[in-house]
């Protein structure tokens, strides 16, 4: 059963997953000239995923990010964040999120922020497993 959550989130997945997760990139060399991000409508400060693998076979997938939404486009982009898990084996945790103000103040999304949907196709294609006695 899929779902979509709406914020950021801490994910838990099957052990043998991120079996295969390739070498991270050589972080990049500093150039000599700054690049202007002003006109940009959103600016990704920091993203950062980790993942933690427990003798017993689960496993934990954690996110965080840091981005700086610099127009109205930014705020549509950003205003909703969906992460899609699946139900039957994963968990969603919602640690916090939080809005820093450009005047320094900071709001708290609260827990009733946090949506938990099924996604249309669930609902118009359930799934019925059937056996074949033909063999």
């Amino acid at each position: 059963m899929l779902r979509r959550f709406f914020l950021l989130a801490i994910l838990t997945a099957g052990r043998y997953v991120f079996a295969q997760v390739p070498a991270p990139p050589a972080p990049p060399i500093p150039s000599s000239t700054a690049v202007d991000h002003s006109q940009e409508s959103y600016v990704v400060e920091k993203f950062r995923t980790s993942y933690r693998f427990e003798n017993d076979g689960t496993s934990k997938r954690e996110f965080y990010a840091k981005i700086k939404v610099q127009s109205d486009a930014g705020v549509q982009q950003w205003g909703q964040l969906v992460v899609g898990y699946n139900s039957a084996n994963e968990r969603v945790e919602i640690p916090f999120v939080r809005v820093l103000n450009p005047d320094g103040s900071t709001v708290t999304a609260t827990g009733d922020a946090v949506q938990d949907l099924s996604i249309p196709l669930e609902k118009e294609a359930r799934f019925t497993p059937t056996i074949d006695r033909s063999m």
